[in-house]
């Protein structure tokens, strides 16, 4: 037999972190070895944050993503679809567990929510706290992009945007090695990656479902451009 966990022991230490203790959206993963636990971080993500090339590659990726999948409109839309989703299996989850208006073990910031929708403002607000604080903390400095810079670079255009599945992208890349196209659902999960060699580019690609879409370009320097693609 394995070991039992003892909610009460585990309850006692996190409740005294200091990464638990935080109200204010502060804080990080790694942080929860200065505690004493038995689920410790690796050590690899320190020793990552003290090389200032990592931290700046961190800082560009993250104010990237605020623009597109860590948008409040976007998390919050699809919190909502996904609330819509299992509004009828929610009622059966708390009627087996009743569980609302109960706090577990991270502290609770204002009231304890006793209705579904009311977790649910509960995690939006959390969310808008939380990435509050990532937009002070993230770590590194991300220089901006000069319009210079960009055209020596090259754009794709993408079009039609709205579209009712076909999308054409074309334009031109200048690299000195294969680029690579990434298409993203609303959800964040990668769907598929195209190489193409940099150049003049001309790529068809069929979205077979209608949604919201997300894509990025990145080759030898970086991302080179990133947007949204609606199929209607």
């Amino acid at each position: 037999a394995g070991p039992v966990w003892d909610f009460d022991f585990a309850w006692k230490n996190l409740s005294t972190c200091p990464i638990f203790q935080g109200l204010d959206g502060s804080g990080w993963a790694h942080q929860i070895n200065d505690c004493f636990t038995d689920n410790y971080s690796c050590g690899w993500y320190v020793r990552l944050l003290q090389d200032s090339s990592f931290t700046d590659e961190l800082r560009c990726t993250y104010e990237n993503y605020r623009h597109s999948l860590l948008d409040t409109t976007h998390i919050f839309s699809y919190l909502d679809s996904v609330r819509t989703l299992v509004q009828n299996a929610q009622v059966r989850h708390f009627k087996k567990w009743p569980i609302l208006g109960v706090s577990g073990f991270a502290p609770e910031i204002g009231a304890i929510a006793t209705t579904y929708n009311a977790e649910i403002d509960t995690l939006k607000a959390w969310i808008s706290l939380r990435l509050q604080w990532l937009d002070a903390n993230i770590p590194g400095v991300c220089s901006p992009v000069s319009i210079e810079q960009l055209n020596s670079v090259g754009t794709l255009q993408c079009f039609p945007n709205p579209s009712t599945g076909t999308i054409h992208f074309e334009g031109f890349i200048n690299a000195t090695s294969i680029s690579t196209l990434n298409l993203y659902d609303v959800s964040g999960k990668l769907m598929e990656q195209i190489k193409f060699n940099p150049g003049n580019v001309s790529i068809n690609y069929q979205l077979n479902r209608k949604g919201i879409f997300y894509f990025e370009i990145i080759n030898e320097k970086g991302l080179v451009q990133n947007g949204k693609l609606v199929v209607i």
